[in-house]
């Protein structure tokens, strides 16, 4: 909470701690830290949240966000059954449109959160099948990088089919 100390502050995310998690986290840790809740160019999330540097710079949030920040950015998510992450980075899109040059959103690793992948929730995304997760993908990629990047997703289509194809051909869901 003591992000939200400062007014300009309109987004705080944690560190998520694995329980029986690998040390380091990532192969390449510095490209992690220098990449934490950022986009690929594809507008694909890269979160690593993992890491354990703080950054004013990230681009995306996977927790609490402050009220005041949300309205100038459009309260209401478009229509998407997408994983809640996914829509979540509607938020996202939103609230980087909305936000003045001097606010910022936050990744502090002092706060953080016990994630374990032994049990049922969240996104479930462990459990969802390959066709379940390209239909949400493709859900996704429409309605939330279409809608709010319109040109660069009419002009990386190809790529977005290839990033589709990937996801199915090699099983991931993550």
């Amino acid at each position: 909470m003591k992000n939200f100390l400062d007014p300009r502050c309109l987004a705080v995310s944690g560190r998520h701690v694995v329980d029986g998690g690998r040390e380091p986290p990532y192969k390449n840790l510095a490209f992690a830290r220098a990449n934490v809740l950022s986009y690929s160019r594809l507008l694909w999330q890269r979160c690593y949240t993992q890491v354990d540097v703080r950054s004013e710079t990230i681009r995306k949030s996977t927790a609490p966000t402050r009220r005041s920040g949300a309205p100038r950015s459009s309260a209401s998510a478009c229509g998407t059954r997408a994983p809640r992450s996914r829509t979540r980075n509607s938020l996202c899109f939103r609230i980087e449109r909305g936000k003045r040059a001097d606010e910022y959103m936050v990744f502090d690793p002092a706060a953080w959160i016990l994630r374990r992948l032994d049990i049922h929730g969240g996104l479930d995304k462990r459990r969802m099948s390959t066709v379940g997760f390209g239909h949400r993908l493709f859900q996704y990629l429409h309605n939330v990088v279409g809608h709010y990047h319109r040109s660069r997703f009419v002009c990386l289509y190809p790529a977005y089919m290839v990033l589709l194809w990937y996801h199915a051909a090699s099983g991931s869901t993550t």
